[in-house]
């Protein structure tokens, strides 16, 4: 038989029980495969998108965890940290003048620059600027003396117990020469907490 000779075959189903036994069990199994495939197709292409998609989802989670797990591991030393940060602010909060030690703080300021041997040509305490739980107490100096004085006066109000900075400073010498003329504003912090408004 040439391959010309199969455009002369007919085919008929309805006398397809008296082909050969092999020619059957091979369309047999041709179909099966088709509808197999066909079966696969659509109903496990949806199957196999969840599952690619619950692979995805599992890998997030799994760095998830992970990062969760180191965090967990490392939750006794976090838990020193924020105890060290807290007696922190529990010493910086106890630095904060309470409203009745403001008027000894600044008594203290002035002594200190008189014992530095400065002279006090201004000493204005300024309004207080709130914020949410101190308040800033400025006060604007213009002192007289020489830098040496200037220096023991700052190294006595870094050793006060509370916490005083030092801030818009300017400098001019004398007329003299022999000494300087400092403006600055000496800023002190008091606590707000639990406080009566002021």
């Amino acid at each position: 038989m040439a391959l010309s000779d199969l455009n002369n075959i007919e085919i008929d189903l309805a006398t397809a029980h008296r082909w050969p036994r092999g020619v059957r069990l091979l369309l047999a199994g041709m179909g099966t495969a088709v509808v197999l495939v066909l079966a696969g197709l659509f109903l496990l292409r949806p199957a196999w998108s969840d599952l690619t998609a619950a692979e995805a989802r599992e890998e997030k989670l799994l760095e998830r965890y992970a990062d969760r797990r180191a965090l967990a591991a490392d939750l006794p030393r976090h838990r020193q940290r924020m105890e060290a940060i807290r007696d922190l602010y529990r010493d910086l909060l106890e630095r904060l003048p309470r409203g009745s030690e403001m008027a000894r703080l600044l008594t203290r300021i002035s002594e200190a620059g008189r014992s530095a041997g400065l002279r006090f040509e201004r000493f204005e305490p300024l309004p207080e600027v709130p914020d949410e739980f101190y308040a800033e107490a400025p006060v604007r100096l213009r002192l007289s003396g020489t830098f040496t004085e200037f220096g023991h006066f700052v190294q006595a109000l870094v050793e006060l117990p509370r916490v005083v900075t030092i801030g818009d400073v300017t400098i001019e010498t004398n007329e003299e020469g022999e000494g300087v003329t400092i403006e600055m504003t000496a800023r002190t912090y008091r606590y707000r907490g639990g406080e009566e408004e002021t």
